[in-house]
């Protein structure tokens, strides 16, 4: 039984009063109790939501540019790969012009030097018929035709060079001291296609004359002060029996000369 404030039983209604408030009271705590729960569960929800939505909100922008600049240095990478090729295309052309040029060069040397060795042979031919002519005839032929026929008549030798030879003080003189033998030998040409040092020969009648440009050459650099290691003689057969001049080869160094 419930009493009042005094000490003095409570009547029915009071019981009743106090069972209603207490109970009102239970429910509103349970209430309070209830919502500060969901509400935390609801911040935290909640917190969790906005720190996904910041996270979104600041990679977006971040990842779009990042995939900018591998756009950009993409473009230029492609850019540097297109000049190089072009560059590289370019540098291929000209070695394929130089060599195209160098074949043609080579092709007209071959062919010029067929066509003076043919002609040679036809101007031969013709000094032995005029000299059987004067024979016959009994008078000597003018002194100018006889001079212009020895001299085409003479053999030539081509001079190639490559290395540290000076054209004025080492290669002119020996082409003088050639000369000088009984040979006509025009301007030296300096190419170097890896050549070694030596004579060549193209028909077994010009082994003799091979021979002896072999010698006056090592006979030559040998008085310069700077020999030949070598300086072989070589016959060099040609296609369709063409005929050529001898060809003197030359890769070597003679500096202060």
């Amino acid at each position: 039984m419930k009493l009042d404030d005094t000490g003095a039983p409570l009547s029915l209604d009071d019981q009743i009063k106090a069972a209603q408030r207490d109970k009102l009271q239970a429910e509103v705590k349970q209430l309070k109790g209830i919502s500060i729960e969901t509400l935390g569960k609801l911040g935290v929800t909640a917190l969790g939501i906005l720190a996904a939505a910041f996270t979104l909100w600041a990679g977006v922008p971040q990842t779009r540019l990042d995939l900018a600049r591998a756009q950009e240095d993409l473009y230029t990478k492609r850019q540097e790969l297109a000049q190089r090729t072009a560059e590289v295309t370019k540098k291929a052309l000209e070695v394929q012009q130089k060599q195209a040029e160098l074949a043609d060069t080579e092709s007209l040397r071959a062919s010029t030097a067929n066509e003076l060795a043919r002609l040679q042979n036809e101007i031969m031919a013709l000094g032995k018929d005029l000299e059987l002519r004067r024979s016959a005839s009994g008078k000597p032929l003018e002194s100018n035709v006889e001079q212009r026929i020895v001299q085409v008549i003479k053999p030539r030798v081509f001079v190639q060079f490559a290395g540290d030879m000076n054209r004025a003080s080492v290669i002119d003189p020996l082409r003088e001291e050639l000369t000088s033998s009984g040979l006509v030998v025009p301007a030296a040409e300096r190419i170097n296609k890896g050549q070694k040092n030596e004579v060549r020969y193209f028909s077994k009648d010009q082994r003799i004359l091979a021979q002896n440009v072999t010698d006056e050459t090592k006979a030559y650099f040998k008085r310069k002060g700077c020999p030949l290691s070598s300086l072989s003689t070589t016959y060099v057969s040609l296609s369709q029996n063409r005929q050529s001049p001898v060809e003197l080869w030359l890769k070597h160094d003679c500096p202060g000369n």
